[in-house]
């Protein structure tokens, strides 16, 4: 008989309007005995919400930073050793979320993030990117104890910027497809639950009947995020929202002299993975012109031989996972895949 498993899931979700409200109340419902709370914010675009949260009556130490690097994840670290910290919020963007999680699971203390933008699925995720200066790692976290979106600063992010988050959530459709070539060709296993959880992530804005980016596709991105994050935990990898797309996209960071967001490119790099496998995309591009996402690499100035170059490099930046690419792997079958980018 199969041993049930013990998954630790994030305990908190909340999407609100009131983020000072609603984050002292979670604070005051889950931590009531805690009295040393670090805020780690960053000094541009969320500064203004750092600098009213660290009035917060429970936030005993605060930090701005630009985050994202081993340097910044070592400095809060030392922060928390050193004030004794029980528990620390992260407000800002990927950089400062990540370097929170990344900070969080090597001192065991439980972290809250509060993202300021939409851009992809790391607001509940087990996973941290972090430049270790040689190269930028996916690296694997303890996922937060918990995320409060605020639907009000979210929508004053550059629209960019949630357009990235759609792209990452659209991208778990190709994800999923090589998931299945991988348990079909080298016997992975695919765990169910983490498959559905990331199928209907994705459907939650493919098919959603909001107006783009208005409050409530807004709170259908949050939650389709959130249960892609959640996905990878459940499976204890990235493989329900990771596949040959972002292989494409890793390589394009190391190809560009300044990449775009990662959503954008691996939403962009989707219908060119979908097509590679034979698959449709007339329903994501219908999604993609409904709400102004790029249609092709060169709408972003990539060149048709610069992407080209990193779909060839693409399974080299992570040699072990399975993907498309390690079956449609010539010139020609790349070059019939491209013209999804010029119908």
């Amino acid at each position: 008989m199969e041993i049930q498993r013990l998954i630790p899931l994030p305990a908190v979700f909340k999407i609100t309007t009131s983020l000072f409200k609603t984050l002292q109340e979670v604070i005051e419902k889950e931590f009531p005995t805690i009295y040393r709370i670090l805020l780690v914010s960053d000094p541009g675009g969320a500064k203004e919400y750092g600098e009213r949260l660290r009035k917060l009556p429970c936030v005993y130490y605060t930090m701005f930073i630009k985050g994202g690097t081993i340097e910044d994840v070592m400095e809060v670290e030392k922060v928390i050793r050193d004030e004794h910290i029980d528990v620390a919020i992260g407000v800002g963007g990927g950089r400062i979320l990540d370097t929170v999680k990344l900070a969080t699971s090597r001192t065991f203390i439980p972290s809250i993030l509060v993202p300021t933008a939409l851009s992809h699925d790391g607001i509940i995720s087990p996973v941290a990117v972090i430049d270790f200066g040689d190269e930028i790692r996916s690296t694997r976290a303890i996922a937060p104890y918990g995320a409060v979106v605020d639907i009000n600063i979210i929508s004053r992010a550059p629209r960019r910027l949630n357009l990235a988050g759609c792209g990452d959530l659209i991208s778990n459709i190709s994800a999923l497809e090589d998931w299945k070539l991988a348990s079909k060709i080298k016997g992975e296993r695919i765990d169910y639950f983490a498959y559905l959880l990331s199928k209907q992530g994705a459907r939650s804005i493919l098919y959603s009947e909001h107006v783009p980016f208005s409050a409530g596709f807004l709170e259908d991105l949050a939650e389709g995020l959130a249960a892609s994050g959640i996905s990878m935990i459940i499976s204890g990898n990235s493989r329900p929202a990771s596949g040959a797309e972002h292989l494409i996209s890793h390589a394009l960071d190391r190809i560009l002299k300044v990449a775009h967001p990662h959503g954008i490119q691996v939403g962009i790099a989707t219908l060119f993975t979908q097509r590679l496998r034979g698959q449709s995309v007339k329903r994501i591009k219908e999604f993609y012109k409904k709400i102004g996402f790029p249609l092709s690499p060169m709408e972003i100035d990539i060149s048709k031989e610069t992407f080209m170059e990193a779909v060839r490099l693409a399974p080299t930046t992570r040699r072990d996972r399975f993907t498309i690419l390690d079956i449609k792997n010539k010139p020609y079958d790349w070059e019939k895949a491209f013209e999804v980018y010029l119908e």
